[in-house]
């Protein structure tokens, strides 16, 4: 199993902040930028979300992602409707575009089958799995929950410990730390990549240098901490991206 490791920022809305996004990102087989764009079964549909800033129109998602070398795009997806989540990420890819790479499945442990057909249909597309706080309460421990993730071998292609759900709750370093060593216990690196977030910006990558130090392989995404009057703060984004750049020591501009 080889992934590159990302550097994510969620919640963009249009093309322009995506190229503001990219400037001085570097070309590099080390690392790529995530264009996180924010989709729920109701916006598919047409119905209005409750954070109109951070959800596009589904007719705008494909002119969001660009086509460049740097980056992974990757539509967020949440459904209060697991049994037909196959069938709506063929409407979500459809609709996405050439240019998305996959989906971040913002959803407590999805059905196995469900990704199995996902996985039969679009082989082409990588899936990134949220270890959010429900999934994480329902199996109570780091060693319970690496344990379950085996259940995913083959079906996803990074796990992302997020706690905070793109509300700028602050990464508990413990217990993530306590998760990765689980998940490396139990060899899911063979099948996997590790990815965190939780209230990150351009001052909070500093909590992540302990587990850096461990891995270069990991990815780290932001949403929360990147907003400044519910509108994505490309200041912060840039500011956010520098300081990340520099946990990756292979990077080179």
């Amino acid at each position: 199993m080889t992934t590159t490791p990302y550097i994510g920022v969620t919640g963009f809305m249009s093309r322009e902040q995506v190229e503001a996004a990219l400037v001085d990102f570097p070309f590099s087989p080390f690392i790529k930028l995530m264009v996180g764009v924010l989709v729920s079964d109701k916006t598919l549909s047409g119905v209005p979300n409750s954070y109109p800033n951070s959800f596009p129109r589904p007719d705008d998602i494909a002119d969001i992602f660009v086509d460049d070398p740097r980056v992974l795009n990757l539509v967020h997806y949440n459904t209060h409707d697991q049994k037909g989540l196959a069938r709506q990420l063929d409407t979500v890819f459809e609709i996405a575009g050439p240019n998305c790479h996959g989906a971040q499945l913002n959803i407590s442990w999805p059905n196995v089958e469900e990704l199995k057909l996902l996985h039969y249909a679009w082989r082409d597309k990588q899936i990134v799995l949220q270890l959010g706080r429900v999934a994480f309460e329902a199996k109570q421990s780091p060693e319970v929950v690496a344990k379950y993730l085996g259940i995913y071998k083959h079906l996803i292609d990074y796990i992302l410990f997020d706690m905070s759900g793109g509300f700028g709750v602050e990464i508990n370093i413990g217990l993530a730390t306590d998760c990765y060593g689980e998940y490396l216990k139990q060899g899911l690196n063979r099948h996997f990549g590790f990815g965190l977030a939780g209230g990150l910006d351009a001052e909070g990558i500093a909590r992540l240098i302990p587990l850096f130090r461990t891995s270069q392989t990991l990815s780290i995404d932001a949403q929360g901490k990147l907003r400044s009057s519910d509108q994505l703060d490309l200041e912060k984004v840039r500011a956010y991206i520098q300081a990340a750049l520099q946990l990756y020591k292979p990077v080179r501009k």
